[in-house]
């Protein structure tokens, strides 16, 4: 693997690398001592090692930990970053178990093995391990998926292995709006569910009339002002730039929202929901179950209101500020418009005579 290494009498920092199957070492343009400069050339040396791994077949990929600790280094920056330390410390347990199930590649893991990395992670005696709840297990098993996205691109990991996982295999289904037919089914079903999965509801009200993200969930009960049709949504649970926003509420939300509120103070409770992520998942399950068949996350429900603004012609200006998005760019990704639904509009253009 490449690698940054220092010449004796040499004031520039070196990278040996291997290029065509041959050894080679090169001196880059950054001092021994430059701290900003030593980062830039580890990260330098992480691009080389993941290009030279990614050229490989599963038959010859070397050492795949050594690839992902390169990744990591590539996408987080150096060792001394604390987001680096965290991912490659939830990387540290998933790796020690996959070296004592033989689970040597990506393509080696399945939904069952998951189930049993739960197991293994739970203390015992005479075994030295941390505690393992679903708080603990789940962001190592998120950041599991991280590696196998970016292993799924570079050719380690066949689109079979994430779509038996319960991981998208495509980044735009994330922004694949809903059919009409399809909110009201959700809608009509979670009408059906026990008080202990209210969160599914209340994750779909939300995202449905106000496009919002499954995160968003956690927002505190104090938030909902239905007299003033305003929601106070903390910076706690929001993204970008982790400001305090406020947002005027859909009218057609409130006598929907407005009793699981009031039913969630009544037995003490603080948030319409608690661990949001772990939700989010859960209810991909219950979208996914032979009742239901609804193929979307979501988040889809974000786009479906942006692309349904973009027909109704709302200004981009206005939906912007309504979903809370900083520039256009991130807005049109949204934007899902298909070339049957502009034909309304191409029938009112005229040319003449």
């Amino acid at each position: 693997m490449s690698k940054v290494y220092y010449r004796e009498k040499s004031p520039r920092i070196w990278i040996q690398r291997k290029v065509a199957g041959r050894w080679i070492r090169e001196r880059t343009e950054w001092l021994v001592g430059d701290r900003a400069g030593e980062k830039k050339a580890r990260e330098l040396a992480a691009r080389y090692t993941l290009e030279e791994i990614g050229q490989k077949s599963r038959t010859n990929t070397g050492n795949f930990s050594e690839w992902v600790d390169a990744w990591f280094v590539q996408k987080f920056g150096s060792s001394r970053t604390k987001t680096l330390s965290i991912y490659t410390q939830q990387w540290g347990w998933i790796s020690k178990w996959m070296e004592e199930r033989g689970l040597k590649h990506p393509l080696d893991i399945t939904r069952e093995s998951l189930s049993d990395y739960r197991e293994w992670r739970k203390p015992r005696p005479g075994v030295r391990r941390k505690g393992a709840s679903i708080n603990t297990v789940l962001p190592e098993i998120r950041t599991l998926g991280r590696v196998l996205k970016e292993a799924k691109i570079r050719g380690y990991c066949s689109d079979v292995v994430t779509r038996d996982l319960g991981w998208k295999t495509d980044d735009r289904r994330e922004y694949e709006p809903w059919t009409d037919e399809e909110i009201q089914r959700a809608l009509e079903a979670s009408k059906g569910l026990p008080k202990a999965k209210q969160y599914i509801r209340v994750a779909l009200l939300l995202g449905t009339y106000q496009a919002a993200r499954s995160a968003q969930i956690e927002v505190p009960l104090k938030a909902f002002d239905f007299d003033q049709k305003l929601i106070f949504w903390p910076r706690s649970v929001m993204k970008g730039k982790r400001r305090d926003w406020v947002q005027p509420m859909d009218d057609r939300i409130i006598p929907l929202l407005r009793p699981i509120v009031e039913e969630r103070k009544k037995a003490g409770k603080t948030t319409l929901a608690e661990r949001p992520l772990l939700y989010a998942l859960e209810v991909r399950r219950w979208l996914d179950s032979p009742k239901l068949k609804i193929p979307k996350v979501l988040h889809g429900l974000r786009a479906t209101w942006i692309t349904k603004a973009a027909l109704a012609g709302i200004p981009e200006a206005v939906a912007r500020a309504f979903v809370h998005h900083a520039g256009p760019e991130v807005h049109r990704i949204y934007q899902r418009i298909r070339p049957s639904q502009t034909g309304e509009f191409l029938s009112r253009l005229t040319f003449g005579e």
